[in-house]
C-alpha cells in the first residue's frame, strides 16, 4: 500500500506538468482518435477544479476591465520593444531568462518575432448598402507588427482596407474594446468567465448586424471557432441568426469576386491552425493563398503548431516540439509565411526562422477594388 500511494503521488505530480501544463486544449486530439476522444476537455475540466478563489477573482477582475487590461499588455509590448531596439536581442534574450527562472517560469518568455502593439482601430470611410460587422480580436487589438514585417498597418486595419476595397461598409460593436470571445479564460479553466464574455460579446453582435441581417467576420480563427461552438451549446435562437464567418471564410465567399487579384510571383508557405482544420476552412485558406502567390507549400509534417494561445510563451517547449520539422519543410528561397491566429504565427515565425503573418495581409497587398 504505501508503495502504491507512492507511486500515485509521482503519476500525479508527472501528470501535472505532462498532462495539464503541457496539454494544448486544441481539441485535435479528437481528430485523430478513431472514437473521437477530446482529451483537451477532460483537461479543462481538471483546470476549472484547481482553480483557487484568489485566482477566480483576479480572472473576474481583468474580465471586468477588459480595455485596461489589454492597455497594460500593450503598454508591456511597447516597452519590451524599446528595449529590443535600444539594447538589442541578446540583451532581451538573457534578460528574459533571469526573469523567468525568477518566477519559476511563470513570466512569458520574450523572443524577437514578439511584435510590438497594435495600433488603434480605424472608423470605415465608405458608406455602402453592404455591410460587414467586424470583430477585431482582443489578440489583434493587442499584437501589432513583427520587426521582421514589411507591412506598415496592424492587422485590423488592413482588415477594413479590405471590405473597402469589396464595397463593404464596416460595422464594430459597440464596447469593442471591452469584447472578447472568451476563448482566453476558457483554455485556463475559468469557465464562467469565458461564457460571460461570449454572451456579452454575442450579444453585441446581435445589435451591430440587426439580429443578423448582416454578416459577421472575425479576424483570428480559434476565436471563429470559440464561439461557433458556443452557438451550439447556447439555448439561444438569436444566437442562431447570426451568420458568423472566419476571415479567410468570407474572403473566399464574399470578398475575391469583388476584388482584381493580381498574383505575385513568390513562394510562400502557409499553416492551418488547429481551429482552421476543426471548422473545415482549410481549403478556403489554400485558395487565397493560390490566388495571391505563384507557389504555395503546406508543410506535411507539421500539424499543430503547440502555440495553444499563450503557451508559446509560458511553456516553449511545447511550441519548439510541435514544429520540430518546420524549417526542414521551409523551400529555399521562401521568406514569408502565413496564418490566421496572431499568436501561432509568432511560435511559426521563432522556429522556421521566417516571419508568418496573417494571410489577409497578402490578400491586400495583391487586391485592388473593382471599378464601381
Amino acid at each position: 500500500k504505501n508503495n502504491d500511494s507512492q507511486r500515485l503521488e509521482i503519476l500525479l505530480e508527472d501528470f501535472e506538468y505532462q498532462g495539464n501544463e503541457t496539454c494544448a486544449t486544441d481539441g485535435m486530439c479528437a481528430v485523430a482518435c478513431p472514437v473521437s476522444i477530446d482529451t483537451g476537455k477532460i483537461i479543462k475540466e481538471i483546470r476549472i477544479k484547481k482553480r483557487s478563489e484568489s485566482a477566480k477573482i483576479i480572472a473576474s477582475l481583468i474580465s471586468n476591465n477588459f480595455y485596461h487590461s489589454v492597455s497594460f499588455v500593450k503598454f508591456i509590448l511597447n516597452s519590451a520593444d524599446f528595449f529590443y531596439r535600444n539594447f538589442g536581442t541578446e540583451f532581451l534574450l538573457k534578460f528574459s531568462k533571469v526573469i523567468r527562472k525568477i518566477s519559476f517560469n511563470k513570466i512569458p518568455k520574450w523572443n524577437k518575432y514578439l511584435p510590438k502593439a497594435a495600433d488603434n482601430l480605424i472608423e470605415s470611410q465608405i458608406i455602402s448598402d453592404k455591410k460587414v460587422v467586424y470583430f477585431p480580436s482582443c489578440i489583434n487589438r493587442i499584437f501589432g507588427l513583427s520587426k521582421f514585417s514589411k507591412r506598415e498597418k496592424s492587422l485590423s486595419n488592413v482588415m477594413v482596407e479590405l471590405f473597402e476595397k469589396g464595397n463593404f461598409s464596416v460595422v464594430y460593436p459597440n464596447n469593442v474594446k471591452e469584447l472578447c470571445c472568451g476563448l482566453s479564460f476558457s483554455s485556463k479553466g475559468f469557465s464562467d468567465e469565458a461564457d460571460n464574455k461570449s454572451k456579452q460579446l454575442l450579444n453585441e453582435l446581435l445589435i451591430a448586424s440587426e439580429n443578423g441581417k448582416f454578416p459577421v467576420c472575425f479576424d483570428m480563427s480559434p476565436c471563429t471557432q470559440r464561439i461557433k461552438e458556443f452557438i451550439q451549446t447556447e439555448n439561444r435562437e438569436d444566437y442562431k441568426n447570426l451568420k458568423i464567418f472566419d476571415s479567410v471564410e468570407f474572403a473566399a465567399k464574399e470578398l475575391v469576386n469583388e476584388l482584381i487579384i493580381n498574383k505575385i510571383n513568390t513562394t510562400i508557405v502557409i499553416h492551418p491552425t488547429c481551429s482552421v482544420n476543426k471548422m473545415g476552412l482549410a481549403n478556403d485558406l489554400e485558395t487565397i493563398a493560390n490566388l495571391c502567390a505563384a507557389e504555395v507549400t503546406i508543410p506535411v509534417q507539421t500539424k499543430c503548431c503547440g502555440f495553444a494561445g499563450d503557451k508559446g510563451f509560458t511553456n516553449p517547449e511545447l511550441n519548439a516540439s510541435a514544429l520540430e520539422y518546420l524549417k526542414d519543410e521551409i523551400p529555399a528561397g521562401c521568406t514569408q509565411g502565413y496564418s490566421t491566429s496572431r499568436t501561432c504565427e509568432i511560435g511559426l515565425s521563432e522556429n522556421s526562422g521566417i516571419n508568418y503573418e496573417s494571410i489577409m495581409f497578402l490578400l491586400n497587398e495583391c487586391s485592388k477594388q473593382k471599378d464601381q
